[in-house]
């Protein structure tokens, strides 16, 4: 497999993940409840891909983010990058074997995005009681399901682009 051809499925990966996410809190609307799995859609790319593939992903799916979801262009491009930047810091710091290291990783970083989030976003409705019951929702919601689907997420991504002949062995992360 070419170097570009997994930058290429996992965007697809991710893109897919990020529709998903998108039809779940459609159909969580009525109840009041949003899932914010960001943290997954970078999570592979900071862990596993090169630094440059890495970045590529994180700002496309950022971009796209951003042409989705915020009024303006770049919030969303920034905690995104920040979020893979992040994984990245944790790429030599933890064991990629070890699921327990995965979870936390995952939590910490998803737990640091709801909070630069709010930061941006919510400054306006800080007073409002039921802001925070809604963020206090979301977020345990949110960062229950992070930390089980996190490992699950990074199993399915690195078989599924064995099945297209990617040799994890011969990634090197660092270059």
């Amino acid at each position: 497999m070419s170097r570009a051809a997994p930058v290429f499925w996992v965007f697809v990966f991710n893109a897919l993940l990020l529709a998903g996410m998108i039809e779940a809190n459609h159909i969580l609307a009525p109840y009041g409840v949003s899932l914010h799995l960001h943290v997954l859609l970078v999570l592979f790319a900071g862990l596993y891909l090169r630094i440059l593939h890495g970045a590529v992903i994180a700002l496309l799916l950022g971009s796209m983010l951003d042409a989705l979801d915020t009024p303006g262009f770049g919030p969303l491009l920034l905690l995104i990058t920040a979020l893979w930047t992040g994984a990245v810091y944790l790429r030599p710091r933890i064991r990629r074997q070890v699921t327990f290291q995965i979870r936390m990783s995952a939590l910490g970083l998803q737990a640091a995005f709801l909070a630069a989030a709010t930061v941006f976003f919510g400054l306006g409705s800080i007073a409002i009681a039921a802001f925070w019951q809604r963020l206090a929702i979301d977020a345990a919601l949110s960062l229950a399901l992070v930390t089980f689907l996190a490992p699950l997420w990074l199993r399915l991504q690195i078989r599924l682009l064995e099945t297209f002949r990617w040799d994890i062995a011969a990634e090197r992360p660092e270059g």
